[in-house]
């Protein structure tokens, strides 16, 4: 083992057989352990550390988790394909880049994700969405050529929104219904609501992409600055310690 000491020789490695594991999953990082297995948590970013067992963990905890590489990601594996009836895209290795930081970057700005219902099946659909004003159509085409190049369909389509904050109002929509998106979206941990967002501890090469696409969908400027908005205080402490 090393770390910034030196290094500490293993003297001896100890195993067992569980009948339960937990995967705590953020920002692209996952770990797996048995379900009383003890992780260092606390109840905000700031909070004091407090012992806890893997199976208490919950959402919207901060614990330690590995980080594969100190200079952050670029490569995504999803894994083997799922046994879903009808699937077929699923590409098992994913190289981040400029572009997938555009279209995470939107998301994080315009986005929301999840299961709907669907009737008369029994099984929800995956879907994530992106709402542009009208005004914003660029970025809407933006998104779906980045997801086409990528080999994932995305309709858009000019749709009315009866609860906008000052009346009904239209935006452009972008939907997705491939299962791998949300998945892979879910795997890098970028929430699914507004006041979920994360932002994936990514690469330092491909944070310029990521808060840009952030900034083009929820940023403005003026003389002599540039800000951004996020329902999601936990993002913007994401982005701050991207951009350190």
């Amino acid at each position: 083992l090393r770390d910034r000491g030196g290094s500490t020789r293993v003297r001896a490695v100890m195993g067992r057989k569980v009948t339960e594991t937990v995967t705590v999953v953020a920002r692209g990082l996952s770990l797996t352990t048995s379900d009383d297995h003890r992780h260092l948590v606390a109840d905000r970013w700031d909070g004091p550390l407090l012992e806890t067992k893997a199976r208490d963990v919950m959402p919207g905890d901060w614990v330690f988790i590995p980080q594969p590489s100190p200079s952050g990601l670029r490569h995504i594996s999803m894994g083997p394909k799922p046994r879903v009836k009808a699937l077929r895209f699923w590409p098992e290795e994913v190289e981040l880049d400029h572009d997938w930081m555009r279209v995470i970057g939107l998301y994080l700005a315009e986005g929301h994700s999840g299961i709907y219902r669907r009737t008369g099946r029994a099984r929800g659909g995956p879907n994530v969405v992106w709402n542009f004003g009208p005004s914003a159509r660029p970025l809407a085409d933006e998104v779906v050529r980045i997801l086409a190049e990528k080999g994932i369909h995305a309709d858009l389509k000019l749709t009315k929104v009866s609860e906008a904050t000052y009346g009904p109002a239209q935006c452009w929509r972008v939907r997705c219904r491939v299962l791998w998106l949300n998945e892979f979206f879910t795997k890098l941990g970028l929430g699914h609501e507004a006041w979920t967002k994360r932002a994936p501890d990514v690469h330092a090469d491909l944070v310029p992409g990521l808060i840009g696409g952030w900034l083009d969908g929820d940023g403005s400027s003026g003389p002599g600055f540039i800000k951004g908005f996020s329902r999601s205080t936990a993002m913007i402490v994401d982005f701050w310690r991207l951009l350190a």
